[in-house]
């Protein structure tokens, strides 16, 4: 199993030494390490050149534009699988061969796992919570596991725009699956959580609950508070309706995939109200427990969130969530 390593930089500034240094602990796994630069100007490329030893190291530039560079050089790797290595964040060589190994399963293009989270100084960081825990705590997660096509739009839309497999640089993708359905470059920063959406039906997705790689925080990261807006979640609920009325239409016996779409009016009132409430907070210059406006939207919000809750546990029970 070859696996081609993508190095994605733009100005990584004190951040690329560091890097390469973790990356030394398992650069004997990669057949090939492709590095996509975009015209970096603070010897981002000079520093790679220097400090990374690798008999297979290829260089490319391309333009500004985060899953446009991605998709460039995924379009140029050989290998059976790869890892995206995007600067500042980690992984042990152990998780790394633990990842490759359960995709020597059949029917597998897609292993993810949940990071460790580390700050901008590079020391452990207050854990977040993402997709990934929801499905961890509803489904009993023990060990690895095959989602459907329907949890992984359920997850996906309840915490959109969030990356429903985590960081990139916590899983591996198979070669041939990423070249032939690349990543979206119309949703902003937030393309991973759009491309697994539109992917559903093809993807194929091994979870781990096992850890072994660092994620670091930084202004860009996707949290509640910084990415759902109504503007990004109206659009990847628009992408989820589609992609789901795609299957319907080509496979109208789909109870499944109908008993999903039932269920969107109660997911968006949630998002609804916590973006109401998330803004009237961003607005007040005090504490939002002296606002009289917050309370009952807050009331509100929980009332959504109830009713969310019991959708989804309702769905889990219905429509199969794991092969």
């Amino acid at each position: 199993m070859r696996l081609s390593v993508i190095i994605p930089t733009l100005n990584c500034g004190s951040l690329v030494e560091p890097h390469l240094t973790t990356m030394k602990a398992w650069l004997d796994i990669a057949h090939e390490v492709i590095v996509v630069d975009s015209f970096s100007d603070d010897g981002t490329v000079a520093k790679i050149r220097n400090e990374l030893k690798h008999p297979n190291l290829i260089f490319f530039n391309h333009p500004r534009g985060l899953y446009q560079s991605w998709n460039y050089a995924i379009s140029k790797a050989t290998g059976d699988w790869i890892y995206i290595s995007t600067v500042g964040d980690s992984i042990e060589r152990a998780h790394l061969l633990h990842l490759l190994s359960l995709g020597e399963k059949p029917d597998c293009n897609v292993v993810s796992s949940k990071p460790t989270f580390v700050g901008a100084n590079g020391k452990q960081a207050k854990n977040q919570n993402w997709p990934i825990d929801r499905i961890r705590r509803l489904l009993k997660m023990r060990g690895p596991l095959r989602l459907t096509p329907e949890a992984v739009l359920l997850f996906s839309l309840v915490d959109a725009p969030m990356g429903f497999v985590a960081s990139a640089a916590s899983n591996i993708y198979k070669t041939t699956f990423l070249q032939q359905h690349p990543y979206l470059v119309d949703f902003g920063y937030e393309g991973d959580g759009a491309w697994i959406i539109r992917n559903a039906y093809e993807s194929k997705i091994t979870f781990t609950p096992r850890k072994g790689s660092t994620f670091r925080l930084h202004p860009k990261s996707c949290t509640f508070a910084t990415c759902q807006t109504e503007t990004k979640v109206a659009q990847m609920r628009d992408l989820w309706i589609k992609t789901i009325k795609a299957r319907l239409s080509a496979e109208k016996a789909n109870t499944s995939a109908e008993a999903l779409l039932l269920s969107e009016p109660i997911i968006s009132a949630h998002f609804k109200k916590r973006i109401e409430l998330e803004n009237l907070r961003k607005s007040l210059s005090h504490s939002w427990i002296f606002s009289t406006r917050a309370w009952p939207l807050r009331r509100q919000r929980n009332q959504a969130r109830i009713k969310l809750n019991q959708t989804i546990h309702s769905l889990c029970k219905k429509i199969p969530m794991t092969y």
